[in-house]
């Protein structure tokens, strides 16, 4: 699949829509203009083929192309094969080709091209406005594709950063870490991103062990009450990425056990420098309680040691 920058390249800045009239007869020349000149196209007329190869700007191709078939120095079906030379098959030419004495093989020839018409002369100028038409209509129908396909693209690409984004935030941290290794670092945008990409996939790791483990406790297990310094750190990193503050109060309520033992876990937990306690500014009275570098570093490494398990 090409890229979102190829696929635009292939259309037109302005989104115009223009025809090449190929012709080596004024006369036959002047009808087709006076045919189509309302049909809102620009116009650009060259009286053989390579006057109309010297016309077109490096890199341009036209839209619809009109040519004579039989023409002095280059025949029209040389011209086109020329034209459409240096342009892969994602380029779009609608080619309409007029003749007055085409035989069979010409016919056929011109065809190969995937010709939108081929018109005789006298020209019909109804059936050439009916042609053109319907070479206006192949190519918005083809330009809706390419945007169609570089939207696609475009979607693929975010969501590939995305992947590659989460892939390089967990290659950060080994996969089987105990809770007091000191080896990691603070994952990329997990702090203080609410709603970002990295902080989504450790609210819902966080979330979904928080959950586990609130359905241990609820079977009593009184081994658990061991683990509450984890409930607790897990609780702090989940609040940290709500953007939320947390009190010694609601910290010690929540680890399941009881208030003895929390704040007997909480001092542990700060004397091994994994939390702080902070006074509230508005409250002296409330102390609010949040992660060091150092536990928001082991939390991150626990939560990346069993993210096989809970992802």
């Amino acid at each position: 699949m090409k890229s979102a920058e190829a696929l635009e390249t292939l259309l037109p800045a302005a989104d115009a829509l223009d025809v090449l009239i190929v012709e080596d007869e004024p006369l036959a020349a002047e009808e087709i203009v006076d045919a189509i000149e309302d049909s809102g196209l620009r116009i650009v007329s060259a009286a053989n083929g390579g006057d109309a190869l010297a016309r077109l700007r490096a890199g341009s191709l036209p839209s619809i192309v009109i040519t004579d078939i039989r023409m002095p120095g280059m025949s029209g079906l040389e011209f086109v094969e020329r034209l459409l030379a240096d342009y892969d098959a994602d380029r779009q030419c609608a080619l309409i080709f007029i003749s007055g004495h085409a035989d069979t093989d010409t016919v056929i020839e011109a065809l190969r091209f995937d010709a939108v018409d081929f018109i005789r002369k006298p020209i019909d100028s109804d059936k050439l406005r009916a042609a053109v038409n319907k070479a206006r209509e192949r190519i918005l129908t083809h330009r809706a594709e390419v945007r169609k396909q570089s939207a696609i693209v475009s979607d693929l690409r975010a969501f590939k950063e995305q992947a590659d984004k989460v892939s390089e935030l967990l290659a950060e941290f080994p996969r089987s870490l105990p809770l007091g290794d000191e080896k990691t670092g603070r994952p990329t945008g997990a702090t203080g991103a609410a709603g970002g990409s990295a902080s989504e996939i450790w609210r819902t790791m966080l979330g979904k062990l928080q959950h586990l483990r609130q359905a241990q406790h609820a079977l009593g297990d009184e081994h658990l009450s061991e683990n509450a310094s984890l409930d607790m750190l897990l609780d702090l990193m989940s609040a940290e990425l709500a953007d939320e503050y947390v009190t010694v109060t609601s910290l010690c309520a929540a680890a399941g056990v009881s208030q003895t033992t929390a704040l007997r876990r909480l001092e542990d937990l700060e004397e091994a420098e994994l939390l702080v306690r902070k006074p509230d500014s508005e409250d002296r009275r409330r102390i609010f309680v949040e992660l060091t570098n150092g536990g928001r570093k082991r939390v991150v490494a626990y939560l990346s040691s069993i993210s096989h398990l809970i992802a």
